[in-house]
């Protein structure tokens, strides 16, 4: 019965889900918001899936990222996670933290992005991997963005 509720629940987020998905259309020009797919990869266990992500702008330096996962290529799952965005020429730096609760606890996301391509890594208490993400139709990054030349800058414009 738990395993029947619990694929009810992963149904009913990812219908949710698409439907955000398919309201995203297009990217703006030059920004990260929209829609993403890819893949993650656990690091720590071998264990990778697809990966869809809606990124939208809160404010001036944050994002709130949704993701849309598939485990073992049959379980779904969705979370909600907050990134600080710091811009570096045609490249944004994110990181944020999300608890996830037991039995997940909180993971911690370190990546960059820029207007074609999302790559970050992300720890756990038992987990570290990464996810690599490009713009539908594009092909995902197999490692990361490259830093720009000039070093970030410690506080904003």
């Amino acid at each position: 019965i738990l395993i029947a509720l619990s694929s009810l629940a992963a149904c009913g987020c990812s219908s949710n889900f698409d439907r955000q998905w398919e309201a995203a259309g297009n990217p703006p020009a030059g920004g990260i918001e929209g829609r993403w797919q890819g893949h993650w990869k656990s690091e720590q266990d071998g264990h990778t899936g697809a990966l869809r992500c809606l990124v939208r702008k809160l404010g001036p330096e944050t994002y709130e990222a949704s993701f849309d996962a598939t485990y073992a290529s049959v379980f779904t799952f969705a979370y909600d996670a907050k990134l600080e965005g710091r811009r570096a020429g045609d490249q944004i730096y994110l990181l944020g933290d999300q608890d996830l609760g037991w039995p997940v606890y909180t993971y911690h996301y370190a990546g960059m992005a820029s207007p074609a391509q999302l790559y970050c890594t992300y720890h756990a208490r038992d987990d570290r991997g990464f996810f690599a993400l490009v713009r539908p139709g594009g092909t995902p990054p197999k490692a990361p963005l490259q830093p720009p030349a000039t070093p970030l800058p410690t506080t904003t414009p």
